[in-house]
């Protein structure tokens, strides 16, 4: 199951809207916490290009046990989220890791 893997759910984040994701962050978090559906996730966003993945999963299909898959260097984590981590003052900050928050992304 993808939702018990270290992390959580992993969620890959395409397109300019994640550039505002200062704005939606507490919406979002307030908003994945009153729905319960997810314990964990962890919210990315590609560092390599999607045909990297391609070349991945071709290579599953054709059993290239040589293929080194290097996962963790084709991301950048910018938002975990754990339910056991959500304060009962509901302060939706404290969900957030601080070795994830989001990266600074220029308005100019």
């Amino acid at each position: 199951d993808v939702k018990l893997g270290k992390g959580g759910l992993k969620v890959i984040c395409v397109g300019s809207v994640w550039k505002s994701w200062n704005f939606m962050k507490k919406g979002f978090t307030d908003e994945i916490h009153e729905a319960g559906l997810v314990d964990e996730l962890t919210l990315a966003r590609l560092k390599a290009p999607s045909a990297i993945g391609a070349c991945y999963a071709a290579g599953e299909k054709i059993l290239c046990e040589s293929l080194v898959r290097t996962y963790d260097n084709n991301t950048d984590t910018f938002f975990h989220y754990k339910r056991d981590n959500v304060p009962s003052n509901g302060d939706s900050n404290a969900t957030i890791d601080a070795c994830c928050e989001p990266a600074r992304v220029s308005t100019s």
